[in-house]
């Protein structure tokens, strides 16, 4: 490599090196078909991409939507760089987040030996200087219709000095709308006046007002009673600035008529206070009562307003309040929206015990926003609390009687549908449940079996036993049925020592098997009474739905009938109904 070429190659990486490191972002883009061939890092940091992510993208990936389409956006900025080389600009652009910002951006062309021909594009963030420059606008526009849309009246005025630069008199320049309602004079008869003429002021009063209104360096204030109208004015005075000055004039006739007012009605209030039968207090945000009606003093036990501020002394939050975190939570909703109504707490009586008291007060602030103090209405509702508390006890007792209630109601509705001795279903819940199941295995097309059980010779039994033997029996069978069916069949004591199941979902191999079982289960059964061990064994009639009938009368009729023939076959036996 000769000097010439390494020369170049170390301006070319020093070139680089130069935009890797720019504050702005620089892209290059081909002009045929605005794709990113670079980005400095400047440019990915700005726009929120990894390194490397933006190469190969279309430059409309980072151009935010706008009412021109982005080919319209690239012809002009096209012609603009035929035209004059360069194209300078505001645009708002894209991160990659979606957030939407404000570039300046500045586009020349040039040949680029690896891409061909480029744009240039050096892109500088200026959100910043777009949101300051939107707020001056909005400031000048604020700032600009302030004059005319103040509610108090102003005039400018300018000062008139003599040769000695004395001030001996100033002129009304000009006045906003409001000034005829907050002075006692028209515009017309005011701009362009002096005030010798239109105050009535000598030069000698002026000398000396402004000789002593600028050596204070402040505004000056007064209030001033216009006797031909009878109306008060408050006028503020501004400090000069460039011999100009300003004088404001509020109309206080209603304030001053509302002063006389507050007055007489402070008289009124104070009558008010004393008398309530409520209490009224305000109190101090360190915690002290500034002061406390009769009646508030009565509610917590004091003889005199005077002995509770004096008793309580700087400790509201812990004489009056028994729960320290109510007291925190009262402030804090007086802080966060000036008011609150109706505020329940538990409190301290002078005496120890504790009351309930409901509370509605206000924060009163001075001009500046600062507290200065609490003021409210108290009540005794102690009384009102135990008895709520009576009725929710009351009320607690009521749901543990209906509880029991319910439980007795819930043991009556299963006793209805039992049998008392085995603990099956009845003959009711049969008769309530049968057809229903029935109409569900003709929606599916699901077979049903009934089996129709009766104990053998069950007359001779209780005859040679007694009955309380035959009940036993009755209870053993009940037992065994029910750990012989599966969930979802029904077993049912039908009337005296017959039973019926009713299997769902079973075809006639398996209801055959099932009885079979029932039936070897139940003959091998040993019971023990009364010294004795009894032995009994069962017949069982088998019928089908939908084979043997489409209701529950014609397969119960069918699995009776089944029965029967059992019992005529020696009894002991499973009968399946055979048509034949």
């Amino acid at each position: 490599m000769n000097r010439k070429s390494k020369k170049e190659g170390e301006e070319t990486r020093l070139y680089r090196e130069i935009v890797e490191n720019m504050a702005e972002g620089v892209f290059l883009i081909r002009t045929s078909n605005g794709i990113i061939v670079y980005a400095n890092s400047a440019a990915e940091r700005i726009f929120g991409y990894a390194s490397g992510e933006l190469t190969g993208k279309h430059i409309s990936i980072i151009n935010a939507p706008t009412d021109k389409s982005p080919e319209e956006v690239a012809h002009e900025i096209t012609q603009n760089l035929n035209r004059n080389g360069t194209w300078r600009g505001d645009l708002q652009n894209l991160k990659k987040d979606g957030a939407a910002f404000w570039s300046h951006v500045n586009i020349s062309t040039f040949d680029h030996p690896q891409y061909g021909r480029v744009w240039v594009s050096i892109n500088q963030d200026i959100t910043e200087r777009k949101q300051a420059e939107e707020l001056l606008l909005k400031s000048e526009e604020r700032y600009h219709g302030l004059f005319n849309s103040m509610e108090e009246g102003v005039a400018i005025n300018e000062i008139i000095f003599d040769k000695n630069g004395d001030a001996i008199d100033y002129m009304i320049i000009d006045a906003n709308s409001a000034f005829e309602k907050h002075s006692p004079y028209k515009l017309k008869d005011a701009i362009g006046k002096r005030a010798t003429d239109i105050y009535r002021m000598t030069p000698e009063f002026i000398r000396g007002w402004w000789k002593q209104h600028t050596q204070r360096n402040e505004t000056a204030q007064t209030e001033y009673y216009h006797e031909p109208t009878d109306r008060w004015f408050y006028i503020v005075t501004t400090l000069p600035m460039n011999g100009r000055f300003a004088t404001i004039f509020t109309d206080i006739t209603e304030r001053k008529r509302a002063e006389t007012q507050l007055r007489q009605a402070e008289a009124k209030y104070r009558d008010i206070f004393e008398n309530a039968i409520e209490g009224i207090f305000q109190s101090a945000p360190d915690g002290h009562f500034i002061s406390v009606n009769a009646a508030m003093a009565h509610i917590f036990g004091y003889e005199t307003p005077e002995e509770m501020i004096a008793s309580i002394g700087d400790n509201i939050p812990t004489r009056i309040h028994a729960d320290p975190d109510r007291r925190i939570e009262f402030i804090r909703a007086l802080e966060q929206t000036g008011m609150v109504k109706q505020f329940e707490a538990k409190n301290r009586h002078k005496d120890g015990s504790l009351i309930w008291t409901k509370t509605s007060a206000r924060i009163i602030r001075d001009t500046n926003g600062v507290v200065l103090y609490y003021e409210g209405f108290v009540e005794d509702i102690t009384e009102r609390k135990r008895a709520e508390e009576k009725l929710k006890e009351a009320n607690k007792l009521l749901e543990e009687q209906l509880g029991q209630i319910k439980i007795l109601r819930d043991y009556l509705r299963e006793q209805a549908i039992r049998d008392p001795l085995t603990g099956l279903y009845n003959r009711r819940y049969l008769h309530d449940t049968m057809e229903r199941e029935l109409s569900r295995a003709k929606r599916e097309h699901s077979p049903v079996s009934v089996m129709m059980i009766d104990i053998d010779h069950f007359k001779n039994f209780n005859d040679t036993y007694g009955h309380q033997a035959g009940d036993e029996i009755l209870i053993t069978l009940g037992s065994l049925l029910r750990k012989s069916v599966r969930q979802g069949d029904i077993a049912c004591r039908y009337g005296g020592e017959e039973f019926i199941i009713i299997m769902l979902g079973s075809n006639e191999v398996d209801a055959q098997h099932r009885a079979e079982k029932i039936r070897h289960d139940f003959n091998n059964l040993r019971i023990d009474f009364d010294g004795s061990e009894l032995r009994a064994s069962i017949s069982i009639g088998v019928a089908f739905y939908p084979k043997h009938g489409n209701n529950m009368n014609e397969i119960v009729k069918i699995a009776d009938a089944a029965l029967y023939e059992a019992k005529q076959a020696g009894r002991n036996l499973v009968y399946v109904w055979d048509e034949k």
